[in-house]
């Protein structure tokens, strides 16, 4: 049985308004809830998100064992989370950088197939 929880994000004119990535962070909340109620032992899970939902306030909400995936601009500037903050002065806004996504596309190692046992219907 694949648990469904649906949560409405209303438009930026609508009232209440809801940050996608807060409905998400519920949502992924809800699905790890309800393992817990059904007796289930934690364990890896994937969410899969659109990339205005990639905050850092999103990456640092997501739960343990939980594989976020997101869609992404191929010229995006991707960071490490920033370090926590230390000492005086302003906390950094982001980490360490990583390439390009664009740049994988070109490495033999960055696409494999595999096969993975899916729990489901």
């Amino acid at each position: 049985m694949i648990p469904l929880h649906l949560l409405l994000v209303f438009p930026k004119r609508a009232e209440p308004a809801a940050k996608e990535w807060r409905a998400g962070l519920a949502h992924i909340g809800w699905v790890r809830q309800q393992h817990a109620v059904a007796g289930r032992a934690p364990r890896q899970g994937m969410a899969l998100a659109d990339g205005a939902c990639a905050t850092v306030v999103l990456w640092r909400g997501v739960a343990e064992l939980v594989t976020l995936i997101v869609r992404t601009a191929c010229n995006r500037r991707l960071c490490l989370l920033p370090p926590p903050a230390t000492g005086r002065g302003r906390p950094r806004r982001y980490g360490d950088r990583f390439p390009q996504p664009r740049g994988r596309l070109t490495e033999k190692e960055a696409f494999r197939t595999t096969q993975m046992l899916v729990q489901g219907w």
